[in-house]
């Protein structure tokens, strides 16, 4: 029996529910039953490191990665769990835009009429100290040693085998979401002048101090590698051409205001491009950041040259 006092919901009151979701501190995520993602508040688009709303139309399985890979099903997403009724909570890791694994706890519903949604709250799991962090189906123990494997000793930063693994979801995206993607080729200029005259332990230096300026100059969401010897690179999602020539700026000025312990000035030389929706990877778009650092070299160095505007 209803209460005569509580009126039926109108149109206003739908609009504060959804100001209220979108609003949330928890995550909030509502998909089909094959995973398509038809909303995402704010607060699933910050913590996974994407540009509301961006998420919306792309499937949770880009973003689920569970601890257990034996009790996922076939379908391999926590999305066949509920819909056979298995599960309504589970702890498990959230891959962000960047690569990241985010330990979280989902509640899970499952409604079959009218529509067939499913309803996922997410809360970020920041005390969990056994397993926050670690990697699907890894112990601490595999988790540590498959970053040390990804992870560059002297610099800290990612290596280029991680480069492959982050690439092909960041370009998939690009491709369906029509979002800007750019690339920076970072080159130390005259990194064998600094190793000759200065002895390798003056190059290491060298090395650590680039990446810790990249580091300080570049976005959250942007992710660098070390390319090989005295080369990095650095992915810009969402931006075009023009904001990342303006972070390659950044990059180039923080680079030179900062000697190494021996007292040499560093600089660095950059190429900027963008990614075209299909194009090679390596053949193409790689191939013209690289052009693009070595016309900055030639052009006298300690400079930043974007592609089509040198």
């Amino acid at each position: 029996m209803h209460d005569a006092n509580i009126k039926a919901i109108d149109h206003s009151d739908m609009q504060f529910a959804c100001w209220c979701l979108d609003e949330c501190a928890d995550g909030v995520i509502w998909t089909t039953l094959d995973g398509g993602i038809v909303y995402a508040n704010k607060a699933v688009h910050e913590l996974c490191g994407y540009i509301y709303p961006e998420l919306i139309g792309t499937n949770f399985s880009e973003l689920d990665v569970l601890l257990n890979t034996s009790d996922i099903g076939e379908s391999g997403h926590i999305t066949e769990l509920v819909a056979q009724k298995q599960v309504t909570e589970i702890s498990t890791f959230l891959r962000s835009r960047c690569g990241k694994y985010i330990s979280v706890k989902l509640n899970l519903l499952v409604m079959l009429s009218p529509t067939a949604r499913f309803a996922i709250t997410v809360k970020r799991i920041f005390d969990d100290n056994k397993n926050a962090g670690s990697l699907p189906g890894d112990s601490g123990t595999g988790r540590n040693t498959r970053e040390k494997l990804l992870t560059d000793e002297l610099t800290g930063v990612w290596l280029r085998r991680r480069f492959s693994e982050v690439i092909a979801v960041m370009t998939e995206n690009s491709n369906k979401m029509g979002s800007t993607l750019s690339m920076l080729f970072i080159d130390i200029d005259d990194f064998k002048v600094v190793n000759d005259n200065h002895g390798h332990n003056a190059g290491d230096c060298a090395l650590r101090k680039v990446a810790e300026a990249i580091a300080r100059a570049v976005r959250n969401e942007d992710i660098l590698f070390r390319w090989g010897g005295d080369e990095f690179v650095v992915l810009l999602p969402g931006a075009d051409a023009s904001a990342a020539a303006a972070i390659a700026e950044r990059i180039r000025s923080e680079v030179r205001s900062h000697s190494t312990e021996a007292g040499v000035t560093l600089t660095v030389s950059i190429g900027v491009a963008s990614y075209e929706p299909g194009e090679d990877i390596v053949q193409s778009w790689l191939a013209r950041a690289d052009a693009m650092m070595y016309r900055a070299k030639n052009e006298g160095k300690d400079s930043v040259c974007v592609q089509t505007k040198c």
